[in-house]
């Protein structure tokens, strides 16, 4: 099978200016990602949160801060995504993206309506919802180079990471409340424990078996009765799977190259990795506008969906993907400033 059929593709926002921006090479796409991963864009302090309660779905009027007239709430979130970066769903089922233009994380019910954002987070990058030892929003703050956690309501609690983060991609917690942070400055997943202080590291920076260059997603899964760290190796174009103690244990796929037109089971800038409920690995790649489907163990082929543009399908930066319960894969379509719900 080629390609997976898209049963229901929704855009959750807006357009944004980036959507004239049709015909950009890829070196412009790397300066893009790379300055918005990097936190060339300056952030807030302190964080704000406004509740909403949108009904329908589709474009959300609004962008620019100012009232939608065609809104009949006037209660309703300031802005819309622009940029949508990463993607997690709640222990609450709702919905939980941050925006590293617009810095801030935008809540969507589980029915994909948008209720609530957060703002003025500092570059927010990878998020997470811990359940212990209390609840909370766990974003990664690029522009303060630390990871804050937020309570549901959005008021910052605590946060930890200051001495050694410098650009936390994505953050996955482990079932004991550990965390792992994808640090893409420093070519390393921090480990911490449930109270934020650092326990250890995995990866080190270069191209050999166990190094990281840029890494990015993260996904954390229990196979063949073993814990299993899956991470996006960016800039080496690989998946890299580690034990939690930090055993290397394979590398998946290699490098494609411009204009090369064999890419199965081959990377461009692989940039978030999850394992669905039927044991499959799914990679998505900014470099190829698509997300593929491989063997979790040998890397083999299996389908793909999604190309190049801006129709129903298509991406253009597909940052992260993220699996439902109800088990419907979504997936942050940056540049096309929407998130799109594949089932």
């Amino acid at each position: 099978m080629d390609s997976l059929p898209y049963s229901r593709i929704e855009s959750l926002t807006a357009s944004s200016s980036f959507n004239n921006l049709k015909t950009r090479t890829w070196p412009c796409y790397a300066l893009l990602i790379l300055i918005t991963l990097a936190l060339v864009a300056c952030g807030g302090s302190g964080s704000s949160s406004s509740d909403s309660a949108i009904p329908g779905s589709g474009d959300f009027g609004g962008g620019d801060g100012s009232p939608d007239p065609n809104l009949s709430d006037p209660s309703h979130a300031n802005n819309t995504v622009q940029f949508p970066t990463r993607i997690v769903q709640g222990p609450d089922s709702r919905l939980y993206v941050t925006d590293a233009e617009l810095n801030s994380v935008f809540i969507f019910s589980t029915d994909l309506l948008l209720q609530k954002e957060i703002s003025n987070l500092g570059s927010p990058l990878g998020i997470t919802i811990r359940t212990q030892p209390e609840t909370g929003i766990v974003v990664g703050s690029s522009d303060r180079n630390r990871i804050d956690i937020y309570t549901m309501n959005g008021d910052l609690m605590s946060s930890f990471g200051n001495a050694e983060i410098q650009s936390p991609s994505d953050i996955v917690i482990d079932s004991n409340g550990n965390y792992y942070v994808a640090d893409s400055k420093s070519n390393t997943v921090w480990v911490y424990d449930v109270e934020g202080a650092l326990t250890g590291s995995i990866g080190k920076p270069g191209s050999a078996d166990g190094e990281l260059n840029f890494p990015t997603g993260l996904h954390l899964a229990t196979r063949n009765n073993r814990h299993e760290l899956f991470v996006a190796d960016t800039s080496n174009s690989r998946i890299q799977v580690f034990g939690l103690d930090g055993t290397f244990l394979r590398t998946i796929g290699s490098s494609v190259k411009m204009g090369e037109t064999e890419w199965q089971g081959r990377f461009g800038r692989p940039q978030s990795v999850l394992i669905d409920n039927q044991d499959q690995l799914h990679v998505a790649d900014i470099y190829l506008n698509r997300v593929q489907i491989l063997n979790p163990d040998t890397g083999a082929y299996i389908s793909s969906y999604g190309s190049f543009g801006t129709e129903p399908g298509q991406f253009k930066l597909p940052m992260d993907i993220e699996m439902t319960s109800a088990g419907t894969i979504l997936a942050t379509d940056a540049d096309n400033a929407r998130i799109q719900e594949i089932n």
